[in-house]
């Protein structure tokens, strides 16, 4: 694979806000300084592709500095990164059906503590290069890395950051729900104001099953990364048995990836909250809205 230093820090870039940047993983000062260092590179380098009062020779010198700075700032961003997100792994307990990913989270420590060596071992050999097929070569091994095996592994790890994080915070949205109900049982309204307040924990109960529901999906995708590949005779098509069958020709629509269901957890808890706030303030004698479903 052919790789510029740009293309790599683009698109791990990009890797970072879409699968790290979110409410799963908060970046580390770090993280955020050595970002920017990246970015600062780039345009570094794009104003000397630009610049006309360089000489070729002078041109070239400045570019292949500027490229091993950057290289070097994107392993070290490397670096961070993925010891943020093995620390966050490493400090995270799981309890209840969540036991069940624990070998995934095993896995994924392992799989992050081989990338981090790998980093390091290509920063290393960089600060001794002084060439520019030298700089391309280690800009293109870390490229094949990162596509061939690390992009999926940050990507898992931040979905079981993220799913965990959001099952967490449901759990504590129905211990809320208990409360709630109970001090609904004992406050003294009238039979209107009664109906009213169990008409925002009905709808509150009904945000959070939807909210657990979604949760749920996403543990059994999280559970499948743990399942052997599929062969290709397991994945071999039945043309006998599908054959004159009314739903043969129909397109299954595609699964909503954790990301998405972890999402629709999240909406739904914050339905169920803001229904327990409206009940808070009905019980302190306030008007609110009809109850968010």
């Amino acid at each position: 694979m052919v790789s510029s230093i740009k293309t790599v820090a683009v698109g791990y870039i990009l890797l970072l806000g879409i699968f790290v940047g979110g409410v799963a993983h908060a970046q580390s000062d770090a993280v955020k300084a050595a970002r920017e260092a990246v970015i600062g590179n780039l345009t570094d380098i794009q104003q000397t592709e630009g610049d006309t009062l360089l000489t070729p020779q002078e041109k070239t010198e400045k570019e292949r500095g500027l490229k091993k700075t950057a290289l070097g700032n994107l392993l070290t961003l490397s670096i961070l990164e993925t010891e943020d997100v093995y620390t966050s792994l490493k400090g995270t307990t799981l309890t209840g059906q969540n036991e069940t990913l624990e070998p995934l989270r095993e896995d994924l420590m392992d799989r992050l503590a081989l990338h981090s060596k790998s980093f390091y071992g290509l920063r290393d050999i960089l600060e001794g290069t002084k060439n520019s097929e030298g700089i391309r070569s280690l800009a293109n091994q870390f490229g094949d890395r990162r596509e061939s095996s690390y992009n999926a592994d940050i990507k898992k790890a931040v979905e079981l950051l993220l799913t965990l994080r959001v099952d967490n915070a449901i759990d504590k949205a129905y211990d809320r729900l208990e409360k709630l109900t109970a001090a609904v049982k004992k406050s003294k309204g009238t039979r209107i104001e009664t109906e009213a307040h169990f008409a925002l924990l009905d709808a509150a109960s009904t945000n959070l099953a939807e909210a657990k529901a979604a949760v749920l999906a996403a543990h059994e995708e999280l559970s499948s990364y743990l399942l052997p590949s599929p062969t290709a005779k397991d994945t071999k098509l039945d043309v006998s048995a599908e054959k004159g069958t009314k739903n043969s020709t129909e397109i299954a629509k595609p699964k909503p990836s954790i990301q998405e269901l972890d999402g629709r957890a999240i909406t739904s808890t914050k339905e169920g909250y803001k229904n327990f706030i409206d009940l808070n303030n009905m019980l302190l004698g306030k008007t609110v809205k009809e109850p968010t479903q």
